[in-house]
C-alpha cells in the first residue's frame, strides 16, 4: 500500500515523510549500507595495497601505480553510484507501496548504471569547476587580508562576508536545481540535466530549507555519536563500536531525504503521472473492485 500523500507537500510534510520513509525501511538500508560499506573498504584496502606490492616501493609509486590509484578511484565511484541508486530505489518502492527484496533493488540500480555513471562524472566535473572559481575568489581576498594594515583586514572581513553568503546561496542553487539528474536517468528519462532545472522552478527555497533541517539533524546525530567513543576505561571501546554503527545507521538519511524531495516534485510536475503510478501498485483484488487506494500517512 503507498503512504504517499499524492499532493504537494510543505517543508513539514516533506519532513515527516522522510522520517516516517526511514522509520520503515530502516532495516534494509542499514543492511545496504552495511554491505556497500565494508565492500567499499574491503575494495579500497586491497587494491591500494596491490598497487603497492605491484610497484615495488612503499614509499611512492610510478605511471603503473598511478594507473592503479586511478583504477581503484573508478572502481570506488562505480561502487557508491550503485549505492546511492539502491538507496533511491528502497525509497522508492516504499513511496509506491512496492516490497521487493534488497538483492532485486541492487539488480534494478545496476541497470542504468553507465549512464549513471556518465552523467554523475558530468556533475562532478561541473561542481569541481564551480568550487574552484568560488576558492579563486576567496584566494584572492585572502592574499588581500594577509598583505594589508589593521584597517584592510576589517574591510576585507566585511567583503568576505558580504560575498561569502551570496557565493553559498548561489552554489547551492546551481546544485539543487541540476542534482535532480540522478533518479531521471534511473528512470530513463532524456536531458536529465533539463528537466532536474525545469521540476525544481520555484522549488529552491523550499528544498534548500529541507536540506538544511536534515543535515543539521544529521550533524547533531553524527557528532553526538562520536561522544561516545570519549567514554572513561574500556567503556570508550562500547562507545566506538556504537558510534560506528551510529554513523552507518544514520548516513542513509541524506539519500531518503533527496528521494522524497524529489517525488514531491514530480507530484508537482506530474500528478497525474504519478498517481497513476502509484495506483498500478494495487494488488488485482483491489484494483478489480475498484477500490481507492487507501493513503496511509502513519506508515
Amino acid at each position: 500500500m503507498s503512504t504517499w500523500p499524492l499532493k504537494p507537500m510543505g517543508v513539514g510534510g516533506i519532513l515527516d515523510q522522510i522520517f516516517q520513509c526511514y522509520r520503515r525501511i530502516f532495516g534494509r538500508l542499514l543492511l545496504l549500507s552495511l554491505i556497500f560499506i565494508g565492500a567499499i573498504f574491503l575494495v579500497a584496502a586491497v587494491g591500494i595495497f596491490g598497487v603497492f606490492l605491484t610497484s615495488g616501493n612503499m614509499r611512492g609509486f610510478g605511471g603503473l601505480g598511478i594507473l592503479g590509484m586511478l583504477l581503484i578511484y573508478i572502481v570506488l565511484l562505480g561502487m557508491v553510484i550503485v549505492c546511492y541508486a539502491s538507496n533511491i530505489t528502497l525509497v522508492r518502492q516504499s513511496v509506491l507501496g512496492q516490497n521487493t527484496g534488497l538483492i532485486q533493488a541492487i539488480k534494478e540500480s545496476c541497470r542504468r548504471f553507465w549512464p549513471l555513471f556518465g552523467y554523475s562524472l558530468l556533475f562532478g566535473l561541473g561542481l569541481l569547476v564551480v568550487l574552484l572559481i568560488v576558492v579563486g575568489i576567496f584566494s584572492v581576498l585572502m592574499a588581500g587580508f594577509l598583505s594589508g594594515g589593521p584597517g584592510t583586514y576589517v574591510i576585507m572581513t566585511v567583503i568576505g562576508v558580504l560575498l561569502g553568503v551570496p557565493l553559498f546561496i548561489g552554489v547551492m542553487y546551481l546544485v539543487i536545481r541540476i542534482s535532480f539528474f540522478f533518479p531521471i536517468v534511473m528512470e530513463g528519462g532524456g536531458q536529465p540535466f533539463g528537466n532536474s532545472w525545469r521540476m525544481t522552478r520555484g522549488s529552491f527555497w523550499r528544498l534548500l530549507a529541507v536540506f538544511i533541517v536534515i543535515n543539521v539533524v544529521y550533524i547533531i546525530i553524527l557528532y553526538g555519536g562520536q561522544l561516545l567513543a570519549l567514554l572513561p576505561g574500556w567503556l570508550s571501546i562500547v562507545g566506538m563500536i556504537l558510534s560506528l554503527f551510529i554513523n552507518i545507521a544514520i548516513s542513509p538519511i541524506p539519500i531518503v531525504a533527496f528521494t522524497i524531495c524529489y517525488y514531491d516534485l514530480k507530484a508537482r510536475t506530474e500528478g497525474p503521472d504519478l498517481q497513476d503510478m502509484i495506483s498500478a501498485t494495487l494488488s488485482p483484488p483491489e484494483e478489480a473492485a475498484g477500490q481507492t487506494p487507501v493513503i496511509n500517512m502513519e506508515g
